[in-house]
């Protein structure tokens, strides 16, 4: 008889608009991690949060990870970035109607030193600035999962506050 361990099946979504950063990422999740889980990824064609919100209610997902500054919301200012509240609005929104695992990488620093911080406040159980290490970032993609909260990407070392 040939049984074999069934792997739990994790539906993620991957919300970044962008086709080469959604395969980068995946694929580093399930090259490293694959072997444990069976991975279904969600991903976005734009980076319109109503996109997100339709994919967030048409598939039963397991952990968001978003590239928050990809994100258009409502409007932006005449720096060409919306503002920081906005995209808080939305990690906290996603944490509240979902309460699930909430990763958000950032391709830039905002303006508010403490929009990290505020972003953790709102919800969300990772944050990273990119480009970052990918295997560091596959860890803490697991230890999320695990319901460690608060995981960060410091100086180039992982912590886990939970």
């Amino acid at each position: 008889m040939n049984s074999q361990i069934k792997k739990p099946k994790i539906n993620v979504l991957f919300g970044s608009g962008v086709n080469t950063i959604d395969r980068v990422f995946t694929g580093g999740i399930d090259k490293w991690l694959g072997c444990k889980y069976d991975f279904n990824f969600v991903t976005m064609s734009t980076h319109k949060t109503t996109e997100l919100l339709r994919l967030a209610e048409e598939y039963d997902i397991d952990i968001f990870i978003l590239v928050l500054n990809n994100m258009l919301i409502n409007h932006m200012t005449d720096t060409g970035r919306e503002p920081a509240s906005e995209k808080l609005g939305l990690v906290k929104y996603l944490k509240l109607q979902y309460n699930k695992p909430l990763m958000i990488l950032c391709g830039y620093e905002f303006e508010d030193t403490h929009f990290e911080s505020k972003c953790r406040l709102a919800g969300a159980d990772y944050y990273s600035l990119i480009p970052c290490e990918l295997e560091l970032f596959v860890y803490g993609f697991e230890k999320c999962l695990k319901g460690h909260s608060h995981v960060s990407w410091t100086d180039g070392i992982i912590d886990s506050w939970h």
